[in-house]
């Protein structure tokens, strides 16, 4: 079948040309009614008109595309949280006219300099979401000289120097909290962090310490050579967790890099007849049961709201594209504490407004 042209369509709807594409184009659909919009789609429909993002680009001087830069692809999509991230961004771009297009820069095969360099030299995008662990002095050069606009997604509030405006996912205002009501309810607070050898585990790490009650102490024991592949946590904190059965059951609070880990820590624990929350309180990451109803395990656990962060970057990265000279402010998501059977005490007296300096001001 032939396809009809946009000048035909106008002419059918008795509309100018412009008033076509805006009802064509999901950023520009509110600035005609929303009759007209159904009524000019319904001739698309009929007729097999589509619009041809080249011929856009070309009018416009923009490819419509964000450029998601990855240095891990492959650990990204394997995450049921990281995923989820991806796939909000990639939905909010599209309501507003966009495609995410994903792009992997891997450095353990080849120069990541090199790599960096080959992706934006083909200036493929009008933006670029990288996360700011992939920036380092040498690329964030390479990306200035894009003269596209960057934003970072930053872990946990983790120091970097990059000097994009970013959206940040932190962790202080929930691991504050947590440790405020394990104060109140138990006089043991030894405790240590298990999970995988990873900058993000750092991070955590960092804030579980920054906000222990005086005189706490935080061991660490990590997944040797893990597999980096997220569904694989499970599976490789149970092998662990079970040749490291009696010195983590010495603590009394473990903290996990996510919530895989936990329930498989929980799992070698119930082996062992430790119950998980009455023995040990047992704290994950990731709030799975968000993503997998069905998750048998209920920790209490950090939930970093990755569908609000994908939300939140998706709209900054085309506030960015659509004012390029305009100063952006970086913006913040809180991670929220959800409690579970594995942190059985009551939350409601607690908030987390009035706990971030706590600890600190003991400390003094």
């Amino acid at each position: 079948m032939k396809r009809s042209t946009l000048s035909e369509i106008a002419r059918l709807a008795g509309v100018n040309p412009s008033t076509v594409s805006r009802a064509l184009n999901p950023a520009a659909a509110t600035l005609i009614s929303k009759e007209q919009r159904e009524r000019i789609i319904a001739l698309c429909d009929k007729l097999n008109y589509r619009p041809k993002r080249a011929a856009r680009g070309c009018a416009t001087g923009k490819s419509y595309t964000v450029g998601y830069v990855s240095g891990a692809l492959h650990q990204d999509l394997s995450s049921p949280f990281i995923s989820r991230y991806i796939a909000e961004i990639s939905r909010e771009l599209q309501q507003n006219g966009y495609s995410l297009s994903l792009l992997s820069v891997d450095g353990l095969r080849g120069d990541l300099h090199d790599s960096v360099r080959s992706i934006l030299l083909s200036d493929m995008a009008d933006g670029y979401i990288i996360g700011s662990g992939l920036v380092r002095q040498q690329e964030e050069d390479i990306f200035k000289c894009t003269g596209r606009p960057i934003l970072t997604l930053g872990y946990h509030n983790f120091k970097h120097d990059t000097h994009f405006p970013s959206v940040e996912i932190n962790i202080e205002e929930a691991v504050a909290l947590i440790w405020q009501i394990i104060a109140a309810n138990l006089q043991d607070h030894s405790c240590c962090f298990f999970g995988n050898p990873t900058v993000s585990s750092s991070a955590k790490i960092s804030k579980i310490r920054k906000y222990a009650p005086p005189g706490s102490l935080v061991s660490e024991f990590f997944i040797p050579d893990p597999v980096n592949n997220s569904l694989m946590d499970y599976a490789q904190a149970e092998e662990t967790a079970e040749k490291l059965h009696r010195e983590l059951f010495a603590r009394k609070v473990i903290w996990c890099g996510s919530d895989l880990v936990g329930a498989g820590l929980c799992a070698v624990m119930e082996k062992h007849g430790v119950e998980p929350g009455k023995d040990i309180m047992v704290i994950g990451y990731d709030h799975l049961a968000s993503a997998v109803p069905k998750f048998p395990c209920d920790l209490a656990t950090i939930d970093p709201c990755w569908e609000k962060a994908g939300n939140v970057t998706a709209r900054k990265i085309l506030e960015l594209i659509a004012n390029p000279e305009k100063h952006s402010v970086s913006e913040v998501i809180n991670a929220i504490f959800v409690p579970g059977k594995t942190m059985p005490f009551q939350v409601k007296k607690y908030t987390a407004t009035n706990c971030n300096t706590i600890f600190q001001e003991e400390k003094k």
